[in-house]
């Protein structure tokens, strides 16, 4: 944790002073909140959306998000927000494209609260102005954007958003928080909140989290964790953190909505799931991460520059074991998180509950270059092409999917919305209607249904809309 933190104050530090970065940030920001801000205007409901959207035009916000809790989905505060998202939609057709800009400003906010505060921890004589701090903030978001897996299914579709993806902004805004050197009560609530958030939503994540407030109490209170605040700050803000995250999870474990989903899943133990959290393990690292690796791998490379910069006098000798341990800290993270899925489920966790990993893989990439520049030799001029290839490599990669994907969102919203126009038309008096297939996607997640009508994508359209006739695709 405290590398990371010396890592961000060191690449803030290295970007100030160079204007040609600064421009490139700027230009990959801006390519980055334009290709944005094109999906966000282009997305639409999809799939649960639609069973969602049922539940409070029958039962209400507050209500509906009960009836839900024991029936189906415990995770009452996401699905709380989920619930308020397609209440106001009803006002106001535009509230998801609102609620789209609102995520990216949030998770921007907490990006720059979580640096802001690092360089205040590390180094009170280090200031940074506001637009520089947002111009690299919304660089951060942009490379986890990117290193995600099925951002379709992540950032945009609705219910997953608000479970999988506010789950991640609320813990750095409770990291920001843990590690703010002085006591704000706003930003109190703020980090207790964001930590009974996640454990109101998303229950990989939220024992990952408990896990860990746990470690850093333990090597706080026995001196093993060096810090340079006060180490009962730290020991206090972590105690309730975990408080309100374990007492949110455990609303949400004990809900009857969970006991209802677990008559769909075979019985397990711990030691299967154990031994076969392996295999999925496996799975993950071996077939799912190939897909992310590279970009994160590219977009992790200024780390060897940053690495070399900050070199120190005498090699560290241990550096190669470090590497290992960082590694099997990284392995062991993945399979920590993925055990209680594997426990639930005996299966691997759907794309979006994977974002915590990607998570994970930026930051093990980001501070294996570290280390590795910190102790090899590596010439300047490599190094410097290295930094440059990197910033430039992002911009390309978010200027092509601006180009490749406004063509396609904006052909998909077209057709959906021809779609939803024919199935509100009020001479409609069929038992069935057969709708024509809608376009690819691209990074919106597809509202495509199923040619049986009794396929849950179906059903869920015509319970949300209201629909008196059966629908399926030709």
């Amino acid at each position: 944790m405290f590398l990371l933190l010396q890592f961000t104050l060191h690449t803030s530090c290295l970007l100030k002073k160079s204007k040609l970065i600064n421009i490139l940030l700027l230009t990959s920001n801006t390519f980055f909140l334009l290709l944005y801000i094109t999906i966000c205007i282009n997305n639409r409901l999809a799939a649960d959306d639609f069973h969602f959207l049922s539940n409070i035009k029958q039962f209400g916000l507050l209500n509906g998000t009960f009836i839900e809790y024991n029936s189906w989905s415990t995770r009452y505060a996401s699905v709380f927000l989920n619930h308020l998202v397609l209440t106001l939609i009803q006002f106001n057709k535009h509230t998801l494209f609102f609620f789209g800009l609102f995520n990216l400003i949030i998770f921007t906010l907490a990006i720059k609260l979580l640096i802001k505060n690092t360089i205040k921890y590390l180094d009170k004589n280090h200031h940074f102005n506001q637009w520089f701090q947002i111009n690299i903030s919304i660089y951060i978001v942009s490379i986890i954007f990117i290193s995600t897996f099925k951002i379709n299914e992540t950032w945009f579709w609705l219910c997953a958003s608000c479970t999988y993806l506010w789950s991640v902004i609320m813990l750095v805004f409770g990291s920001a928080w843990i590690i703010n050197r002085e006591s704000k009560i706003w930003l109190k609530f703020l980090g207790c909140f964001a930590f009974a958030y996640i454990g109101g939503s998303c229950e990989p994540l939220a024992l990952m989290v408990l896990l860990l407030l746990m470690l850093i109490i333990f090597l706080t209170r026995f001196d093993i964790l060096p810090i340079n605040i006060p180490k009962q700050y730290i020991i206090t803000r972590c105690v309730l953190a975990a408080l309100f995250c374990l007492t949110a999870f455990i609303i949400l474990y004990m809900g009857q909505g969970n006991r209802n989903r677990e008559t769909f899943f075979h019985e397990t133990n711990v030691w299967i799931a154990l031994l076969s959290n392996i295999k999925m393990t496996g799975i993950i690292v071996l077939k799912k991460l190939p897909s992310i690796i590279p970009f994160t791998i590219i977009l992790s490379l200024p780390s060897v520059y940053l690495g070399s910069v900050f070199k120190k006098i005498a090699i560290d000798m241990n550096w190669k074991r470090k590497m290992v341990w960082l590694t099997i800290f990284y392995l062991s993270a993945i399979y920590l998180y993925q055990l209680p899925i594997t426990y639930k489920t005996q299966d691997i966790g759907a794309y979006r509950a994977l974002f915590p990993i990607s998570i994970f893989t930026i930051l093990y990439f980001s501070i294996l270059f570290f280390i590795i520049g910190q102790n090899i030799r590596i010439g300047n001029k490599l190094l410097k092409g290295i930094l440059f290839f990197s910033t430039i490599s992002l911009c390309f990669i978010n200027a092509y999917n601006l180009a490749n994907q406004t063509k396609i969102v904006f052909a998909y919203s077209k057709t959906y919305d021809e779609r939803i126009a024919i199935l509100k038309q009020p001479n409609n008096n069929h038992s069935t209607i057969e709708l024509n297939p809608l376009p690819a996607s691209g990074m919106i997640y597809s509202a495509e249904i199923s040619k049986d009508t009794s396929y849950f994508s179906n059903q869920h359209l015509k319970n949300g809309l209201e629909l008196k006739f059966q629908v399926r695709l030709k």
